[in-house]
């Protein structure tokens, strides 16, 4: 800002010299003086303007000129406020009113002009005559918005600054190179204990225990010969006690003095886990004792085992007892398991890397043993297999097949009930939103009625979601297939799910996870229940861990899969548990541990969960201990071939052409208020109510050369000839038939796979005014 004002100083004594050479008689023409001062005025980087006692323009520079769009010209002969615009004259006009008035005015302002606001610096100069009568006045403008904002931005950066700094979670701390604290941001205050004024008074080895006076001393030459350092010492609190600490030095500039910044993390409770950890080493042998899951390393180019001390009871053998080594595992295997081997070995030269499998063994004692193991390949830093780490455990005495077997049976005979429930429940909420719809149609949206109606259709739809979630439950509920990326679909769906809880989730999904082949909806359902049921065990909040993982079954297993590759995902929360005694009961229908009601749940979420991954022919399973959380799991057979078909063209949705509809519908709610409904449309109707008599009638339409437009065919006709029947018979009549299939049952074949019989596209009920336009304006819009 001081050269600015110097420049507008010179500024004004150079006009003040001119104009006092062009009053001079004799000394040089004036029209070349004039000219030069012109020269000299248009050529400077500031915007120059003289303006009368009218406030109107007598001369203006051309970067004045510009500064509006104009030439200098343009400007002479108008006033100010015409030219700047009425937002900035109204804040420049206190100013022009002193300079009016004889005084020098100065000022610094953002004005508003007409292109946006901009900054400036601004002097007003009187021109004043020998009788003290103002003539006008000079206008000298400077655009310092640029540098307004470089100052702002400065500003704005050493408070982010300083914001980093005070708010770390890490103590920073400066000190000079005799050692004297200079600055601290607040943690250092938190961490050791001091207010600001006394730990400012200290120096460095003050904050150290004497033990550590050693290394402080070692630390600090250190520093002055590297510049950088990284450490771990002992500090002392205000209050006497000692912590462990990582320390990071660097040797910096400020204000010209070089001075050592230090970041200092306590560790003290790092090393206290460390300590635990060994602890935790002698608790898990125990623990294996206890769970009966042992544990071990397989190295495989020595063919070392190590093992935990559980392996040995399950093989038959006291701790200590012999020498682990994969020949005598092998040595033990079951005759018609040795191709178990074989498998193991191969595994090694795979990409994959994690296997289950079951095998049996052969103890001294002749004794048959069944061992459930799962392990996972370990790979050096080049990619090559090293080693085999897993667990295994005697499943000998389990009968987990049959339990889950008994559970399948029970689940299909309800599903049953639930696929026809379903189907009823949809035709009634058909024939309520439709004809909601339809009583909308009578009314102007401005009537206190429409609103209502809209809402009680809102309603209606969402009470129709239940009946998905009973047909997806029920044995019909086919999955309509995909490839799916589950990497992606389990990121979606457990964030989705848990936006706006207090729940933390973590996701870990390798980027080689397999593709498989599902159903997307019923997939990110199945998703969304099992997290939304971990984040409600915990009732005191906590995190969600959702992962996945490549698996190979080797061999059938006490699981009821195939052998093959599958995805194995997992979902565990820190909550309370499930007790042992009701862990057989979860995917129950109904069964819940939290009550019934709109908040508390319908008790299928499971038994939906359960359904959805048998269709997708996988397998689901949890782990749960009282007090230390549940993990639920599921299995999804992988894709082997991983290429995804092209995907279909879409077709255009053309405009809605009407004529005559023939309504296959068995129904009475609904083959009442439909033909109204298509009436108010603009269409024709007429009503079949069972297939025989629709082939009839579309027959005879053909035969008196008139012809239905389309038709739309209900499934399920109780006590007459069935949609697809009818259909079929219509094909015959006319191949080129336009129809669309209208079901409440959503997942039969023939509304997953609509072409193959001959329809145009579907109708699923419930279905609203605005599903029906559409729905026939893309079948009728198109001409084929």
């Amino acid at each position: 800002m001081k050269d600015e004002a110097k420049t507008k100083l010179q500024l004004i004594e150079e006009l003040h010299m001119l104009r006092s050479k062009l009053s001079e008689p004799g000394n040089q023409d004036p029209r070349r003086a004039f000219n030069e001062l012109r020269h000299l005025i248009d050529h400077l980087p500031i915007l120059v303007s003289y303006v009368d006692t009218n406030e109107q323009y007598r001369f203006n520079n051309r970067v004045y000129a510009d500064w509006f769009g104009k030439n200098p010209e343009e400007l002479l002969g108008r006033s100010i406020s015409e030219v700047v615009g009425p937002d900035a004259y109204k804040v420049v006009k206190v100013y022009i009113d002193r300079a009016l008035s004889g005084e020098l005015t100065r000022f610094e302002a953002p004005v508003p002009y007409k292109k946006g606001s901009r900054y400036v610096a601004a002097t007003y100069v009187p021109d004043v005559e020998e009788g003290g009568r103002v003539k006008g006045f000079f206008v000298l403008v400077i655009d310092i918005t640029d540098n307004m904002r470089h100052q702002e931005a400065l500003t704005e950066s050493e408070r982010k600054f300083r914001n980093l700094f005070e708010n770390s979670n890490d103590a920073i701390f400066i000190h000079d190179l005799e050692g004297r604290v200079l600055n601290v941001n607040r943690r250092t205050l938190e961490l050791f204990g001091y207010d600001s004024d006394a730990i400012l008074s200290l120096s460095v080895p003050e904050l150290h225990p004497q033990e550590a006076l050693e290394k402080s001393k070692w630390a600090f030459e250190k520093i002055l010969e590297d510049g950088h350092l990284n450490f771990v010492t002992d500090f002392i609190k205000k209050n006497g006690k000692i912590f462990t600490a990582e320390v990071s030095l660097n040797l910096v500039e400020i204000g010209g003095e070089k001075a050592v910044q230090g970041i200092v993390r306590d560790i003290t409770k790092r090393k206290k886990d460390e300590e635990a950890l060994i602890e935790s080493e002698a608790a898990l042998k125990k623990s294996q004792l206890i769970s009966g899951v042992g544990s071990y390393t397989l190295y495989l180019d020595t063919h070392k085992v190590v093992w935990s001390d559980q392996m040995y009871r399950i093989f038959g053998f006291a701790p200590g007892a012999v020498t682990p080594t994969a020949e005598l595992v092998r040595n033990m295997l079951h005759p018609d398991d040795l191709e178990r081997w074989n498998e193991l070995n191969e595994l090694s030269s795979k990409s994959h890397g994690a296997y289950d499998t079951v095998y049996r063994i052969v103890t001294g004692n002749a004794e048959e043993r069944i061992i459930h193991s799962i392990g996972e390949m370990e790979y050096d830093e080049v990619g090559r297999a090293v080693k085999i780490v897993g667990t295994a455990q005697d499943i000998t005495e389990q009968k987990r097949a049959e339990e889950k077997l008994r559970e399948l049976d029970k689940l299909q005979s309800v599903g049953v009930l639930a696929g026809g429930i379903a189907h009823d429940f949809n035709n009634l909420m058909a024939a309520l939103i439709g004809n909601i719809g339809l009583a909308q149609m009578y009314l102007d949206p401005s009537h206190e009625a429409y609103a209502i109606l809209a809402a009680a259709e809102k309603a209606a739809l969402k009470g129709s979601g239940l009946t998905k979630q009973l047909i997806t439950f029920s044995s019909g509920g086919i999955p309509s297939k995909e490839v799916l990326n589950l990497q992606e679909l389990i990121a979606d769906s457990a964030s989705f799910t848990l936006s706006g809880s207090d729940t933390l989730l973590k996701v870990h999904t390798p980027d080689d996870l397999w593709q498989v082949e599902g159903d997307d909806g019923q997939l990110t359902q199945v998703l969304h229940n099992l997290v939304l049921n971990a984040s409600q065990f915990m009732t005191e909040g906590g995190t969600v861990m959702v992962s996945a993982k490549n698996i190979e079954i080797l061999a059938d297993t006490v699981l009821p899969l195939k052998k093959g590759r599958y995805v194995m995902v997992s979902v565990e929360d820190c909550g309370e548990g499930i007790a042992e005694e009701i862990q057989s009961k979860v995917f129950d229908p109904y069964f819940t541990t939290r009550g019934f009601g709109s908040t508390k749940g319908t008790g299928l979420g499971l038994a939906i969960v359960h359904s959805i991954v048998i269709e997708h022919g996988g397998h689901i399973g949890l782990d749960s201990k009282v007090g230390e959380g549940t993990t639920f799991y599921f299995y999804i057979p992988a894709l082997v071939d991983e290429t995804v078909a092209d995907g279909a063209a879409v077709k255009p949705v053309g405009k809605a052409a009407n004529g005559r509809l023939l309504i296959l519908e068995d129904d009475e709610q609904i083959f009442i208020y439909l033909p109204q409904l298509l009436r108010k449309l603009g269409y024709e109707t007429v009503v079949a109510k069972d297939g025989a008599e629709a082939v009839k009638l579309y027959s005879e339409a053909i035969a008196n050369k008139r012809p239905f437009a389309a038709v739309i065919v209900d499934l399920v006709i109780r006590g007459g000839m069935g949609g697809k029947e009818a259909m079929e018979r219509l094909l015959k009549i006319d191949p080129r038939i336009k129809a669309l299939v209208s079901s409440g049952y959503a997942v039969d074949p023939a509304v997953l796979e609509y072409e193959k019989y001959g329809f145009k596209g579907t109708l699923t009920k419930p279905y609203t005014v605005e599903n029906l336009k559409e729905a026939l304006r893309a079948l009728l819009g198109n001409s084929g």
